[in-house]
Formats: C-alpha cells, structure tokens, sequence
C-alpha cells in the first residue's frame, strides 16, 4: 500500500498524512499505525494524522488501536459534517490549509498555496 497524501510544512518543519477513505474499513486502524511508524522511519519525525472519510452514510471507522501494550491514535473527520471548506480557504493557520486540497472539489474558489512540499513513502 502507499499513503494518499503526506507533506512537510516547510516553514515548520512538520509533517502531515492524510488518508482518503470511500468506506469504512476494519483494517485501517493497524494501516494508519504502519503509516505512522514507515514516515517516522524515513523522515525521522512523528507525523500528524488524518483520516478524511468522503464516502456515502456514516464514518464507523475508530480513531484508534491497541495491539499488545501499544495504542496508536489519530484524527478522523467526515468530510461532510466536520468540514467547512470556505473556513478552510480564509484561515491563517497553516495547519487549515492541508484540507485546502479537499476545497478543490467543492469550491471553485482556488485554494491558497500553503507552504508544503509532498513526501513518499
């Protein structure tokens, strides 16, 4: 698998995963922790982390996970009830502006150009 989106803040230095979920999937609480742990080891820092849900009906999915005396965690948003992309276009705080991709498909307003470069994993 490869992770949807990961940037570092370049005036900051911190780095961000967002993951674009259609479904609700069982398995993505040990994905996310995978995630998390492969960008800490190529990158060397921690990473902030989202699950955006975009799909029809309810986001069922957790934002967390415990396997053996480890817990994972991490932000999960619903795109359509935790969202308001114009709020998103007009913030100051970079840290807004990682969504501001997710205004592209709403908006036809063009998003600021945070200062972010894409990383891989």
């Amino acid at each position: 698998r490869e992770a949807d989106l990961i940037v570092e803040n370049t005036e900051t230095g911190e780095i961000y995963h967002v993951e674009f979920q259609s479904t609700n999937d069982s398995s993505m609480p040990v994905r996310m922790a995978l995630y998390f742990y492969l960008i800490l080891q190529n990158y060397g820092k921690a990473p902030k982390q989202y699950l955006v849900f975009v799909g029809k009906g309810e986001c069922t999915m957790p934002s967390s996970v415990e396997i053996g005396n480890s817990k994972h965690s991490y932000k999960v948003v619903d795109l359509k009830r935790d969202v308001d992309c114009q709020k998103l276009l007009e913030s100051d705080n970079p840290n807004d502006w990682i969504f501001t991709v997710l205004c592209r498909l709403v908006h036809k307003k063009q998003p600021l150009e945070p200062p972010f470069r894409r990383l891989r994993i």
